[in-house]
């Protein structure tokens, strides 16, 4: 029954009926004696539909999102360049969605929208989609088949709209035939407890059956792994804890070289992810993605010895690179507005909120690149420039300072609001109690500047 006025006066209708008469009617319609009752699919429609608006059965999901809900652990939010198997970017997973929909498998959709469409409880709901997904596993298998030669995958791929098409869609046929087999070690898998090498032993034995039985699971069995581990160095170790040993060739010829592969990917994301938000507004977010970036490059560069010449430390040098270029200019640009803050010209207009909140946001950073300075490629910028701002620092608060103690009612407190400004960025660099030190010492110098008025008075 399509939408319309008749449909929407039968929905307020149903929803003017107490919860247990909805429930006795809809228990009634999907009986084995209600497929007999005369205009069942144009009375169900609109029982259904109240149903879900009072919340008494789940909120009726496309079935294109149904089938691919195997795959939603595995998604991730950043369009990064390079494909990495058992990782889908967000933007591949609504091609697949409108793919399904449109070319891939219309007709799985539409069967399990109208099964559905008939269907009011969960368990009934699930084993239909249940099989609608082994279905759309097998047709999508056939699919891929057929796709044997280049130009056969590259039709593929532009249908789905991306050059990893053709990969993505054998993530997506993964997913699907090994969903049971996922779910149950991702209901398995906890945090680490205990000292971490021995935890990582027991990951590692939990993910052996996997690696010998099912390797076109692995990788995403890792990623599940690493949503529990604390940090890209603890899972980093996992391979070489794994293999015990940390010579990366060795690794590499094993199947847990797809936690190098998984770590690399990681940090592309979070290389993606600083350079897309790096607004003062969206401050927060890229520094949390440059520390991202910086710790797991630290975890693949001590963890294990990558070979010189090889993939992974040729892709790692490459977006250390891509990473120095994103955060150069900032820091660059620095200590000009540190000596800005602590240096005013005469008649030069105070520093605006905006500009406070973006300068103490790139001291940050600056910490931060000095934190990680080899694995951001910034060791001498980050030292250079930090150690500027630190002379800058040390030097030009005591003349603010004295020039408080000169100044007159009209100039103070610009002077004050400025000196404020310093003592966070003071606490950044030198640490709180250097702040709360230099702190006090304004409030003297303000007193002082109060006395001799008082005097001449």
């Amino acid at each position: 029954m399509a939408e319309g006025p008749d449909h929407e006066k039968l929905t307020a209708f149903f929803r003017e009926l107490t919860p247990a008469a909805r429930a006795r009617l809809s228990a009634a319609m999907n009986s084995g004696a209600g497929a007999d009752i005369p205009f069942r699919a144009i009375i169900l429609e609109p029982l259904l539909a109240a149903q879900r608006a009072l919340g008494e059965i789940p909120l009726q999901v496309a079935p294109e999102q149904l089938l691919l809900a195997p795959l939603d652990p595995f998604v991730t939010n950043e369009d990064v360049k390079t494909k990495t198997p058992g990782v889908v970017t967000r933007v591949m997973r609504d091609r697949l969605a409108q793919w399904l929909v449109t070319t891939g498998a219309p007709d799985i959709v539409k069967d399990l929208a109208a099964k559905l469409d008939t269907i009011a409880s969960k368990a009934a709901q699930d084993e239909v989609v249940d099989q609608a997904q082994d279905k759309l596993a097998h047709h999508l298998t056939d699919v891929l088949s057929k796709a044997e030669n280049a130009k056969a995958r590259n039709r593929l791929a532009a249908q789905l709209g991306g050059e990893s098409g053709a990969v993505d869609l054998e993530d997506l046929i993964v997913a699907l035939r090994r969903r049971a087999l996922l779910t149950r070690f991702a209901s398995e898998t906890h945090a680490p407890s205990g000292p971490m090498d021995e935890a990582l032993r027991a990951t590692k034995a939990h993910l052996d059956s996997i690696a010998i039985k099912y390797q076109d699971a692995l990788s995403f069995a890792l990623l599940l792994v690493r949503a529990k581990l604390p940090n890209p160095q603890t899972f980093v170790r996992l391979a070489a804890v794994a293999v015990e040993t940390t010579d990366g060739s060795r690794i590499c010829e094993t199947p847990y070289v797809r936690v190098l592969d998984l770590a690399l990917a990681e940090a592309e994301r979070e290389y993606v992810c600083a350079r897309r938000h790096t607004s003062t507004a969206e401050r927060p977010v890229f520094l949390r993605a440059v520390r991202g970036f910086g710790a797991t490059a630290r975890a693949l560069g001590s963890e294990v010895d990558l070979q010189a010449d090889g993939v992974h430390a040729r892709r790692l040098a490459a977006l250390k690179r891509e990473m120095a270029e994103c955060v150069r200019s900032d820091l660059q640009d620095l200590a000009p507005r540190v000596r800005r803050l602590v240096r005013p010209r005469a008649q030069e207009r105070s520093l605006e909120d905006h500009e406070i909140a973006r300068l103490e946001a790139d001291l940050d950073l600056l910490l931060i690149a000095r934190s990680y300075a080899e694995e951001i490629a910034l060791n001498a910028l980050s030292g250079r420039v930090f150690t500027e701002v630190r002379d800058l620092l040390d030097t030009g608060t005591p003349q603010l300072m004295e020039r408080l103690r000169a100044a007159d009612e009209k100039t103070k407190p610009g002077l004050r609001a400025r000196l404020a400004t310093i003592v966070t960025v003071s606490q950044k660099i030198f640490g709180s109690e250097y702040g709360a030190l230099i702190s006090k010492a304004i409030d003297v110098a303000g007193q002082e500047a109060r006395q001799p008025q008082a005097r001449s008075a």
